[in-house]
């Protein structure tokens, strides 16, 4: 009696253990299918791909070199905007809308007359991240070229000669650096980083002097008039410099489209030409430049231009070949003796089988394809028979293109004649 006590215990004791292992197998597994609902509801992070923005993290750094051992070029600032150019050992080439601060040797350097303003002389200048060109100071793979501007920010030691210091620049904003994949987070909106990107792209060298309008006096034969003209009229705006940075980008722009460049592509970058020399003096480095760059851009308009017009010339030119070729072709039908009564004529050969085949005239140089969709003949039973045909021209004779090979007039056979010749069967 004590053993059948004990194992019906045993057997109460089972029951309820597997019912609460079941109620948690029944949780676990809701759990589980909650957990990956929500990991395919959860939003997904934006690739970061060559060409796209990311958003520097808190404590970023740009370096040299893509290790961690390479020498910090800047420090950024938490959400700076930066665009990614390739991706190489865990870390991201990038480059930066306003550049990053390097140093430049100053024998590669010249005074433009603009306080705050230098200019490369010569192509392939280094840039680098320390004030000298030991192993450590490994130089960035963009290299100045000549007529770049640059905005100064200070010298390693003034007491020597410009030629012979090192300068600290903030670089052309092409430059590139190299940064941790995990010091960027992926920008979200795309579209609207790319108008970031473009709108700082205005500022690229900014003079850090700000723009004060300029004192004035009296004219010194009018001392009773109250028309005044300015000191020192020789300041250039810091809109200039933006004006001038926004056009050259403009026309890169336009420029990499090449020989699919139209004319109205070059007209954002000639109106900031324009607008740079509305407000510097004439002898200005600055209106110099401006001046060079828009006889540049309204060089590829009228280049692009020029492409439009030769390009609509030359589809008028095939269209009146074809035109020619056809009224050729029928002023030798009408010439026949056979005139006006046919308005084909000729032997009658085959391309392909079955439903592939064709049937063309061959007569005197000229080609025409014929069918019969009515079924009224079978064309079949006339190879190389000399026919004269009459139908609808279902279409006309054309010349090749570039994307479509030249092509003979069709006609639909309502009523032919056997002129002359055998079945080649």
């Amino acid at each position: 009696m004590e053993a059948q006590t004990t194992l019906a215990e045993i057997n109460d004791t089972t029951r309820i253990t597997s019912n609460r292992i079941g109620r948690i197998s029944t949780a676990v597994f809701t759990l589980g299918l909650g957990l990956a609902a929500a990991a395919m509801a959860a939003p997904q992070e934006p690739e970061i791909a060559a060409g796209s923005y990311v958003r520097a993290r808190d404590g970023a750094v740009v370096r040299n070199f893509r290790d961690e051992k390479g020498k910090a070029v800047h420090d950024l600032d938490a959400g700076s905007l930066l665009m990614v150019h390739s991706e190489n050992s865990n870390y991201y080439e990038v480059s930066s809308p306003v550049g990053f601060p390097v140093w430049v040797f100053g024998k590669y350097l010249t005074e433009t007359g603009t306080e705050g303003v230098l200019k490369a002389n010569g192509n392939g200048v280094r840039m680098r991240p320390l004030p000298d060109s030991s192993l450590d100071s490994f130089p960035l793979t963009t290299r100045l070229n000549r007529g770049d501007l640059v905005q100064f920010i200070k010298r390693a030691d003034s007491s020597r000669s410009f030629d012979a210091d090192w300068i600290q620049v903030w670089s052309v904003p092409q430059a590139h650096g190299w940064i941790s994949t995990t010091e960027v987070d992926a920008v979200n909106d795309q579209a609207v980083a790319g108008r970031e990107w473009t709108d700082s792209l205005r500022g690229l060298v900014d003079v850090p002097v700000k723009w004060v309008a300029p004192a004035v006096v009296a004219k010194p034969d009018e001392e009773a008039s109250t028309e005044q003209v300015p000191a020192d009229s020789g300041k250039i705006p810091e809109e200039a410099y933006r004006s001038l940075a926004y056009g050259k980008t403009l026309l890169k722009g336009a420029m990499k489209k090449g020989s699919a460049a139209v004319e109205t592509d070059f007209d954002s970058s000639i109106r900031a030409f324009d607008t740079v020399l509305g407000m510097v003096p004439e002898t200005s480095i600055v209106a110099a430049e401006a001046q060079s760059k828009l006889m540049e851009a309204k060089a590829y308009q009228t280049s692009a231009a020029t492409r439009a017009s030769l390009a609509t010339v030359e589809k008028r030119q095939e269209e009146m070949v074809a035109e020619w070729a056809e009224a050729k072709r029928r002023e030798e039908l009408r010439s026949t003796e056979l005139m006006g009564r046919f308005m084909g004529r000729g032997w009658v050969r085959m391309t392909g089988r079955g439903d592939d085949a064709r049937y063309f005239l061959y007569w005197d140089g000229t080609v025409q394809e014929i069918s019969c969709e009515s079924g009224r003949y079978n064309l079949d039973l006339f190879v190389g028979y000399e026919l004269g045909v009459r139908g609808m021209v279902m279409r006309a004779a054309s010349m090749a293109t570039d994307d479509m090979p030249a092509e003979v007039s069709l006609l639909d056979v309502s009523r032919l004649e056997v002129i002359s010749g055998s079945s080649t069967k």
